[in-house]
């Protein structure tokens, strides 16, 4: 996002919204009022309401709209990264992110749309409820965030009905209450900037939040915690193109990028911690045309079953080594050789604050 240098224009929308908060009555706005207030060069709009409120006085289509419109049809920009945070009790304010979108991939392709096949376990495991006109998921990689799809295949919001984008905001709300969750930022990406072709809004929350929606889940299923998790979902993961760098343009780009920012060479070994079933660092192998050797770990058994099945078919044994461990665990193996690179791509956010101040000081010794 383009930050804001003008500085008479910047002033000039503060003092639109001194203007909006004298004018209020009683806590209670007028829609007249809400016109989204333009601030640092059109990119960001602040709301003089809070999220919640919002919802309540049933704002929230007009309000949206009235953003959107702005946005696609009189800006005719329609790739963007679309943010929401939560700035205090009294506001929120919406970012609009779109000047870098020549460097977007784009989603991924596939035949069935992840969001609307109800019939494969990564849905069956990651689904909380389903609304009349949206379903509420967990992060199939179990980040600290709750996702809010239409049930119908949209790709856009202003693709929805006046009532059903109501109820999609609506449901957001209903879902944070119903959790007790305060939420940190919501992001909703369109066109470029979306990995699913699937309309996707990420709700991210506080890792306390998080842990104690995770509690929520059936004890005896013990399906949430991170082994069995994956080794449930492993075959699906595996198979979706999202997570498929080979045939995700958005993993291609972003791979693409951590194999620059690595600046792998010849013989080098790299770690892969969290490798799952070895996508990503079978990626780089193949990039570097195989002159390097990778050593992978991963806590999930069916994440690792996979990745060595990889590692036969490919021919790939003398090069590649994959560990069922955790990444504590892993970082305190005396036995394996010193290696190059390090990558925590896929494991780094699943670890608590105390988990990652061991694991990185065994990955120092």
């Amino acid at each position: 996002m383009a930050c804001g240098n003008n500085d008479l224009s910047d002033a000039l929308s503060k003092l639109s919204i001194a203007s909006q908060q004298s004018a209020s009555n009683n806590g209670i706005m007028n829609f007249a009022e809400l016109v989204p207030t333009s601030i640092n060069l059109d990119d960001s709009f602040r709301c003089q309401l809070p999220f919640k409120e919002l919802i309540e006085q049933r704002l929230s289509q007009k309000y949206f709209h009235e953003l959107l419109s702005m946005m696609e049809q009189k800006k005719k920009i329609y790739d963007f990264h679309m943010r929401l945070r939560n700035q205090n009790q009294h506001s929120f304010t919406v970012d609009f992110i779109y000047k870098d979108v020549d460097d977007r991939p784009g989603p991924a392709t596939a035949d069935v749309c992840m969001s609307c096949d109800m019939n494969n376990k990564l849905s069956e495991l990651s689904l909380i409820k389903e609304n009349s006109t949206t379903r509420i998921w967990l992060d199939a990689q179990l980040r600290k965030k709750l996702i809010v799809t239409p049930r119908q295949h949209i790709e856009r919001l202003t693709e929805l009905s006046e009532e059903d984008l109501e109820h999609f905001w609506q449901d957001a709300q209903v879902i944070l209450d119903e959790e007790g969750c305060d939420w940190r930022s919501m992001i909703i990406n369109h066109g470029k900037y979306r990995n699913h072709i699937h309309l996707h809004m990420k709700i991210n929350i506080d890792q306390q939040d998080w842990n104690q929606r995770i509690k929520k889940n059936d004890p005896d299923q013990n399906v949430y915690g991170l082994r069995q998790h994956f080794t449930n979902v492993a075959s699906n993961y595996h198979i979706e193109p999202l997570f498929q760098s080979s045939s995700s343009p958005h993993g291609q780009w972003l791979n693409t990028i951590i194999f620059d920012i690595l600046d792998l060479k010849r013989d080098h070994i790299l770690t892969d911690v969290g490798c799952g079933s070895g996508i990503d660092c079978l990626w780089f192998l193949n990039k570097i045309n195989n002159q390097i050797k990778i050593i992978g770990c991963d806590p999930s058994s069916g994440m690792i079953e996979i990745f060595n099945s990889e590692i036969k078919k490919r021919n790939l044994t003398n090069t590649v080594q994959a560990f069922c461990m955790d990444a504590i665990t892993f970082s305190q193996q005396k036995q394996l050789p010193a290696y190059n690179r390090l990558l925590l791509k896929h494991c780094v956010h699943l670890l608590s604050h105390s988990e990652r101040l061991l694991a990185f000081k065994g990955f120092r010794q």
